[in-house]
Formats: structure tokens, C-alpha cells, sequence
């Protein structure tokens, strides 16, 4: 389940759905999940804009680590309906494991950006795009820990 089955109307959620979670969580979970979207079309948008035709190997890593992240929650939503605290914290860990990735990649590119870089036009271009992908990864986390939490509270 993605989150195109999470993002529903709030006022339906109190009169139509029983869910082993608290109504107020799966709001949460879609807004940060919503935002996660938001970010990743930020970051289309600033290829299109900045005319960036091929993506670097920094940008290919990012979107391979926000893509196992987003596959983590995924899987850990498919377990939330049986409430399975194991398997949903064990995605929920992975998920947390890439953000750190994330920011190590994050702190290594932008050294190598400023260092190897003169063009300042390139180096704003190519840090906001970074930027965006590593504050993706970041709601990715949070939406893991409203999971975890979720879960905690409901047992």
C-alpha cells in the first residue's frame, strides 16, 4: 500500500474508516509522506529549470537511497493493518539507516562541491539540489518514526 491510499480527506477519516492506528497519526503519516512528493517533484523541477540534462553521480545515489526509503515505508505499512511491531520496525531501522547515508553523502558532496568547483552558478545549482534530496530523506525518517510510534502507542 502507497501513500495514494493514505492521502484521503481527514473529515472521511473519523466517520468511515476503523484503523488500528490513531486517525491524528495517519494524518501526520500523509503529511509527511505528501511532503516527501513535494520534495522529490522540487528536485524534477530544478532539473528542468536548471537545465541539468543528465543527472550526476551524486543525484543518482540520492534518488537510490530516497528510493529504498520509500520502498522501506511501503513495506512497513503493509504490516501496519496486523500491527506487526517486528517487521514494521525493522523497516522503519532501515529507513533511518539511509537518512544517515543520506547525510554522510550529503556533508561529502558539498566538501567536493566547494573544493573542486569555481563556477558559483554550478555550485548553487547542484547544492539545491542536493539539498532538496537530503530533506527528503529527512521526511522519509519522520514518517518512519510517526510509523514506530504509531505502532508503540497501539499495542
Amino acid at each position: 500500500m502507497g501513500i495514494r491510499e493514505w492521502l484521503i480527506p481527514y473529515d472521511r477519516l473519523t466517520k468511515t474508516f476503523i484503523t488500528p492506528i490513531d486517525h491524528e497519526d495517519i494524518a501526520r503519516l500523509a503529511s509527511f509522506y505528501d511532503d516527501v512528493l513535494d520534495l522529490a517533484d522540487a528536485v524534477a523541477a530544478r532539473l528542468y529549470l536548471f537545465k541539468i540534462e543528465k543527472p550526476d553521480l551524486v543525484m543518482k545515489r540520492f534518488s537510490q537511497i530516497l528510493l529504498k526509503q520509500v520502498r522501506g515505508i511501503d513495506s512497513a505499512l503493509l504490516y501496519l493493518p496486523k500491527m506487526n511491531q517486528k517487521e514494521i520496525d525493522k523497516s522503519c531501522t532501515e529507513v533511518h539507516r539511509l537518512e544517515n547515508l543520506a547525510d554522510d553523502l550529503l556533508d561529502r558532496s558539498m566538501a567536493r562541491l566547494f573544493r573542486n568547483n569555481n563556477d558559483t552558478r554550478e555550485i548553487i545549482k547542484l547544492k539545491e539540489i542536493y539539498e532538496f534530496f537530503e530533506e527528503a530523506t529527512d521526511k522519509c525518517e519522520h514518517v518512519a518514526n510517526i510509523l514506530r510510534n504509531a505502532v508503540m502507542k497501539n499495542l
